[in-house]
């Protein structure tokens, strides 16, 4: 599943607490709305009950930086036309390990280089600057 659908998702069911309303104004089932929500939840996000969802502590911490996440991919799909246009030139990325994790395969297989078609890649490492991503494992 598209993982930045999830967090989409996410923001979504924050938003409104409610996975209903999230459903409706994503055009999903309710079930897809939790799927997705599972999919994310290694460690719980919500406190649900039958008419009441909050947020957990953990929630509130990842609804900050999913909805700043959310934010920037909206702005990157809606600046794609200009994007193009202006996608001359050396084009440098430079992103943590973490990042190229998670996030840098996502980017690739949704955009790929359509964005930038004649722009070149210089690819670098940033091995001094990056420490390992430490992911917490579930208890049993």
């Amino acid at each position: 599943m598209d993982r930045l659908q999830n967090i989409e998702t996410f923001v979504r069911v924050a938003q409104t607490q409610n996975f209903t309303e999230a459903a409706r104004q994503l055009r999903v089932a309710r079930s897809v709305v939790s799927t997705r929500i599972q999919q994310l939840e290694e460690y719980p996000l919500f406190h649900r009950s039958t008419r009441v969802v909050r947020l957990t502590e953990m929630g509130r911490a990842f609804q900050r930086d999913c909805s700043e996440l959310v934010a920037c991919a909206n702005d990157v799909v809606g600046d794609h036309d200009s994007w193009y246009l202006l996608g001359l030139g050396l084009l440098a990325i430079v992103m943590t390990i973490c990042f190229k994790q998670g996030l840098w395969g996502f980017a690739q297989q949704r955009w790929g280089w359509r964005l930038f078609p004649t722009a070149r890649v210089l690819k670098s490492s940033t091995a001094h600057m990056e420490k390992p991503c430490k992911t917490p494992t579930k208890s049993a």
